[in-house]
């Protein structure tokens, strides 16, 4: 958590309660459906919080923005970038992992 506050200090006291929630989750769910691989748990916040809320530090969103995650597996740049930026909260999201159309 300490690497996500580095590079995004400017995250309000309700991102950071819920940014710190995530380990909590993903290693109860992760232990149930293997949402990202096992020997990455450890590492989750530096692998996949940080590595998904990337776009957010060179593109910003605005209150109308939409953005498409597709075959991200467990929807993690999804779900970093909806904590990241609560502009999104009313954003549509589509998620698109595996279905063929």
């Amino acid at each position: 958590m300490d690497n996500i506050l580095k590079h995004f200090p400017d995250l309000t006291k309700n991102q950071i309660q819920q940014f710190s929630k995530l380990a909590e989750l993903y290693t109860f769910w992760n232990a149930q459906i293997n949402v990202i691989s096992r020997k990455d748990i450890e590492d989750l916040y530096t692998r996949h919080v940080l590595h998904s809320l990337g776009i957010a530090k060179v593109q910003p969103f605005g209150p109308k923005a939409q953005i498409l995650d597709i075959g991200t597996g467990g929807d993690q740049t999804a779900t970093s970038m909806f904590l990241k930026d609560t502009a999104l909260a009313g954003a549509a999201w589509y998620f698109s992992n595996d279905q063929k159309n």
